[in-house]
């Protein structure tokens, strides 16, 4: 039996499920506004899964149904709306009966909130069913219920060089007891920039480990093992602790961006390449872990899509807004030059985080290939 080549085709399969599930969410997103927009008469030339050249399409009920052939992002093309990088834009300009433009401003305001409806209600959904058959812990909803055991370890970091190894559990940090990964998180925060002592147990063997604890208060430790349930809830239980895990996703998600803006740090934001590495590497963990990330993510989604920034739906509901209350259209070529400036910087960001990830995911390895 080649069980190389069994290890590799499920590596295959978890990349095609962990695409196929961001696929998903996006699509789902871009669905809410489509709805919405054929639910009020307004025509979408186009809807497209991915970015970039099409790999196959289909026409129905007056719409090109599409899948693209870059897996990050989607669009739904709706007549009398102009927005950059979605779809041809033949009828952006469009002011008939059928058109974005036409319609009352509560109309707009629905179609434009449409996917966002739809990730908060898909991710409340998704934590519904994972509250009802059994969620899987994690350490974003139970950090005090897991052990500091290590799963993987950052190369380069403090965790590689102490030659701290997957399955080590790390019982105290300077003889202070470290039973879950809160309290573990706190004593490396209280000691950032030192040097510490790590009490673990390795293959039931007791061992005091030095490290370096770096500016910001991490050892390293890219993954934690994590393989607990709890318990099954009844199904009233379930909604009010999904309604309870959103509204938690949607502060969490607010503070990052708080963080972004006042201390101009990109500190626990993750670009594209560490979404799809997160999704692909839980795809592998099994289909609980897998839906929990996917819930977790459309959230997120759902609030990033809120942010006033003009490409995005909250800040194409801004304009909206404003052209409400002065009773005109604002200056085309202005809302081009806005769109245009906001769409440069935010892919210049999104371009950061992408070569922060692939540093993050690939310099080490690199390095340590070239013999560096």
């Amino acid at each position: 039996m080649n069980f190389a080549l069994i290890y590799q085709l499920k590596n295959l399969i978890s990349i095609a499920v962990g695409l196929f599930g961001i696929g998903l969410i996006i699509g789902l997103h871009e669905f809410g506004h489509y709805l919405f927009a054929r639910l009020f008469g307004v025509r979408a030339p186009s809807f497209s899964i991915g970015m970039g050249p099409k790999l196959i399409s289909k026409k129905m009920w007056g719409t090109e149904f599409k899948i693209s052939a870059i897996p990050l992002g989607g669009y739904v093309e709706i007549a009398g709306m102009a927005e950059i990088g979605q779809g041809e834009q033949k009828e952006a300009k469009a002011t008939d009966q059928g058109s974005f433009r036409a319609k009352p401003y509560w109309q707009k305001a629905i179609i434009l909130l449409g996917g966002i409806l739809f990730n908060l209600l898909i991710g409340f959904i998704l934590f519904v069913g994972l509250y009802f058959t059994g969620m899987p812990k994690s350490l974003f909803l139970n950090p005090h219920e897991i052990a500091p055991i290590i799963k993987k370890v950052t190369p380069g970091k403090g965790a590689a060089q102490a030659d701290l190894q997957p399955g080590d559990k790390i019982i105290a940090i300077n003889q202070t007891p470290t039973p879950h990964i809160l309290i573990f998180m706190q004593e490396l925060q209280k000691n950032a920039n030192k040097e510490i002592v790590l009490t673990i147990n390795r293959d039931n063997k007791i061992l005091d480990i030095p490290a370096k604890v770096d500016e910001n208060g991490k050892l390293g430790i890219e993954e934690f093992q994590i393989k607990d349930f709890s318990p099954a809830e009844s199904f009233i239980n379930s909604v009010k602790k999904a309604w309870k895990t959103t509204i938690t996703i949607i502060k969490q998600t607010l503070e990052v961006f708080i963080r972004l803006f006042k201390k101009r740090t990109t500190e626990g934001i993750g670009g594209p390449l560490e979404l799809i590495s997160q999704v692909i590497a839980n795809a592998k963990e099994g289909v609980s872990i897998f839906l929990f990330l996917l819930a977790f993510i459309s959230v997120g989604l759902a609030i990033i899509n809120l942010l006033p920034i003009p490409i995005t739906d909250g800040g194409q509901l801004l304009l909206t807004t404003i052209e409400a209350i002065i009773r005109r259209p604002l200056p085309e070529k202005a809302v081009e030059v806005i769109h245009t400036i906001s769409w440069i910087l935010v892919m210049a960001f999104f371009a950061y985080l992408t070569f922060k990830d692939s540093k993050r995911l690939f310099w080490e390895k690199i390095k340590n290939l070239l013999g560096f």
